[in-house]
């Protein structure tokens, strides 16, 4: 309700207005100060990971809407650092893994050391975010920011992706930088360091549990 100085707080929803981000129904709330100072927050309705968006009115009218960072469509990697999200894969050392709200479906297999099999996919997203499509991986790093491992892929004919992983040493650098572990030379197949984890950004079929109920929105 509006006071004698047109300070509002309100409440509404809206299905198919084209002055929203994106088409469908959402919920909004309205924070008026006055008839030109004003905040309005829209969440997309009906959607199990919604999308959070806010716009301001100043003197030139409505501003562009502004995207929320949320862990919806954010993904931390093995570093601590935050990533545009969806959809992504993390493996684990034992073949273990975690998929996000774009992901599902997928399943990933130890096949041996080092060897990892992703399936459920159409192959990597070419998100250029991430690196382009020869780049959707994140890969575990040490405190000087070096990489633990090698790794390299390859995509199947049915779209499942083949992830390989070897040990990496840097003889150059100084002792205790050289990430040498007994047993094992640079090159060797090696699994996920045991403590983090390989992100994977993969693209998905259009009949994936994500997509069918973005279609049914």
């Amino acid at each position: 309700m509006p006071d004698a100085e047109s300070r509002a707080i309100g409440f509404s929803n809206t299905n198919g207005n084209t002055s929203f981000p994106t088409q469908g129904p959402y919920m909004n709330c309205l924070w008026s100060y006055d008839l030109n100072s004003a905040i309005m927050h829209a969440v997309q309705a009906g959607n199990a990971t919604p999308v959070h968006f806010f716009r301001c009115r100043t003197t030139a009218g409505w501003q562009a809407w502004q995207r929320y960072w949320t862990s919806t469509n954010t993904t931390q990697a093995s570093d601590g650092t935050l990533k545009a999200a969806s959809p992504i894969i993390k493996l684990f050392a034992d073949g273990s893994f975690e998929t996000n709200a774009e992901s599902e479906g997928c399943t990933v297999q130890r096949l041996r050391v080092g060897e990892y099999l992703i399936e459920g996919c159409e192959a990597l997203n070419a998100d250029a975010g991430w690196g382009g499509w020869d780049g959707g991986f994140d890969i575990p790093t040490d405190k000087n920011k070096q990489p633990l491992i090698w790794l390299d892929y390859e995509v199947n004919a049915d779209g499942s992706v083949f992830v390989k992983t070897y040990h990496r040493t840097y003889p150059d650098s100084p002792a205790f930088a050289r990430n040498e572990i007994d047993g094992l030379s640079d090159g060797d197949p090696v699994d996920i360091p045991a403590d983090q984890f390989v992100s994977v950004r993969v693209e998905m079929p259009q009949d994936s549990v994500w997509n069918q109920r973005q279609a049914a929105v």
